[in-house]
C-alpha cells in the first residue's frame, strides 16, 4: 500500500478500456514519476456538479473500517490472481508490479471532471467509480519518464535523439474454437473468428475491420504485418501507440497517423520480429485453446449443472479456488504431454467452469510492447533483413532493446456466463444473417 497524498491536479487523463480508466501522474513526487493511476470504471451517475480540487484525498469523509477492509481484501485479490495466476499461465517476467493506493469519493470526482472532455464519445457511459477506496499504481510503459532515464544510461550518443514508443495491441481471440459440442446451426464458428463475427454486430457490414486476429498470431511475417496494416486503417480498441508518452491520433480518428510515428514501416518489421522471438502470441493462443475446449455450447451446461448441484453458487471464487483449478490446470498438461490421451474430458465441472473464466480473462488482455531507444542502432540494417524468412522466431536481424508486459489482467465475472452464451449466440445470428451463403463467409485461417 503506497503512502502518498493523493492531489487530483497532479493527475492528467491517459486512456480507458471497458472496465478501467488510466490517469498518468505530472506532478513533481520522485516517488510517483513514471507511473499511472487505474481506477475501476462505473456506470454514469455522475453529480449535478464537481470541480477540480487540488486538495489531498485525506480531506474526505472516512470510510468504516469494516467496508475499508472488505475494499482491501477484495483488491488485493484480483492483485494475486494477476501475479498468481495469469504470471504463472504467461510468465511472471508479463506481470508488472501493481501496487494500491488510498483514494477517495473528492479525488476521483475531481479526475472525472478534469477528464470529461478528453475521453472518447463512446466511453462516456462510464466513469471513475466514485465509491471505490483504492486504486492501483503501475509504471507507465507508454514512455513519458523512460527517455530521459534511458539518455542517462545509454552510452549511445543517438539516444539522446530517440524516441521511446509503446505499441499497445488487445489481440482477442488466437484460435478457432474445435469443441464437438459446437452445434450445427453455429459451426460457422470453426471457421469464421469470433472477432471478425463481431465486427458485423459492432459495426455492420460497411464498416466491418479487415482486421483478423488469426493473421497476427500466425507466426507468419506477412500475414503478421498485414494484421498490423489493418489495425491502423481501423485501429478500433485494439491498437494504440504512443510516442514519448504522447498517444498517436485521437478516439475521433478513424486510422492511425503513421506519419507522427518515427520510422513506422521499420518499427512495423520490429514488432513483428518481437513477437516471433519473444513467442508470447504462440502461448497466449495455447492457453486460450486449452482452457476454452468446451467452447461456451459446452461450457453452459456445466456451469448450470454444477450450479444447481450446490458446487458453485454464482459468486465469484476466491483466490484459493483460482490457484487451486489453475495448478490443476498446468498439472494435467505436463500429463497429457507424455500421454497419447488427453486426461480433458476427466475434468468435473468447477474446474471447467474455472478453466474458462481464466480464457475469457486472456482473451481480453493487452500486449505492452515498450521500445526504448527508437530509432535503435538495429533499426539501421532492417531494410535488408526484412525480405528473410516469412515465418520463424528470427529473420536473423538484430531486435531493438524492448520490454514486453501485458495489462487488463483482472478475473472476470463468474455470473457473466449466462450472458456470454447469449452474446455467442447473437454475434453468429447476426453473422449468418449478413453471411447466409457460405460463398459469402470468410475463412480465417489457424
Amino acid at each position: 500500500l503506497v503512502d502518498f497524498d493523493m492531489l487530483a491536479g497532479d493527475w492528467v487523463y491517459h486512456g480507458e478500456g471497458n472496465a478501467n480508466i488510466l490517469f498518468a501522474y505530472a506532478g513533481s513526487h520522485p516517488q510517483m514519476q513514471n507511473h499511472l493511476l487505474r481506477l475501476v470504471k462505473s456506470d454514469d451517475v455522475s453529480p449535478a456538479s464537481s470541480s477540480v480540487s487540488a486538495e489531498p484525498s485525506s480531506a474526505a469523509v472516512a470510510i468504516p473500517e469494516k467496508d475499508m477492509q472488505k475494499s482491501l481484501a477484495e483488491f488485493c485479490e484480483n492483485l494475486l490472481f494477476t501475479k498468481k495466476v495469469i504470471g504463472s499461465l504467461l510468465g511472471d517476467a508479463y506481470i508488472l508490479p501493481q501496487r494500491l493506493v488510498r483514494v477517495t469519493a473528492p479525488f476521483v470526482e475531481s479526475l472525472n471532471a478534469a477528464a470529461k472532455q478528453l475521453r472518447p464519445a463512446h466511453r462516456t457511459h462510464k466513469r471513475a467509480d466514485s465509491s471505490q477506496v483504492f486504486g492501483v499504481i503501475i509504471a507507465d510503459m507508454a514512455g513519458r519518464g523512460s527517455k530521459a532515464d534511458s539518455c542517462q544510461t545509454n552510452d549511445d550518443p543517438s539516444a539522446k535523439d530517440s524516441n521511446v514508443i509503446c505499441i499497445e495491441i488487445k489481440p482477442k481471440w488466437g484460435h478457432l474454437p474445435k469443441s464437438s459440442y459446437i452445434s450445427e446451426e453455429t459451426s460457422v464458428k470453426r471457421r469464421v473468428c469470433r472477432y471478425c463475427m463481431k465486427q458485423y454486430l459492432k459495426h455492420g457490414a460497411d464498416s466491418a475491420s479487415r482486421f483478423c486476429p488469426l493473421d497476427l498470431y500466425s507466426g507468419d511475417r506477412e500475414r503478421m504485418g498485414h494484421a498490423l496494416d489493418c489495425l491502423c486503417s481501423s485501429p478500433q480498441n485494439n491498437l494504440r501507440v504512443f510516442v514519448d508518452g504522447t498517444i498517436v491520433g485521437s478516439a475521433k480518428d478513424s486510422s492511425l497517423d503513421t506519419d507522427k510515428v518515427p520510422g513506422w514501416a521499420l518499427l512495423k518489421q520490429a514488432v513483428v520480429d518481437i513477437l516471433l522471438s519473444d513467442g508470447i502470441l504462440q502461448r497466449l493462443a495455447r492457453l486460450q485453446s486449452e482452457l476454452d475446449h468446451l467452447d461456451i455450447e459446452g461450457l453452459y451446461p456445466r456451469y448450470k449443472r454444477a450450479i444447481e448441484n450446490g458446487q458453485l453458487d454464482g459468486s465469484q471464487p476466491k483466490l484459493k479456488d483460482w490457484l487451486s483449478a489453475c495448478s490443476a490446470f498446468k498439472a494435467r498438461l505436463l500429463a497429457d504431454e507424455s500421454s497419447s490421451a488427453s486426461s480433458v474430458l476427466d475434468i468435473d465441472d468447477v474446474q471447467a467452469v474455472l478453466e474458462f473464466m481464466f480464457s475469457v480473462t486472456l482473451k481480453d488482455i493487452s500486449i505492452l510492447i515498450q521500445v526504448n531507444p527508437w530509432p535503435s542502432p538495429a533499426s539501421v540494417t532492417r531494410d535488408g533483413c526484412s525480405n528473410s524468412s516469412s515465418s520463424g522466431a528470427s529473420n536473423g536481424c538484430h531486435l531493438p532493446n524492448y520490454k514486453i508486459v501485458v495489462i487488463d489482467t483482472d478475473p472476470k465475472k463468474l455470473a457473466k456466463i449466462p450472458t456470454y452464451l447469449e452474446q455467442d449466440r447473437e454475434i453468429v445470428e447476426n453473422y449468418l444473417k449478413h453471411n447466409l451463403d457460405p460463398l459469402d463467409q470468410r475463412t480465417c485461417t489457424e
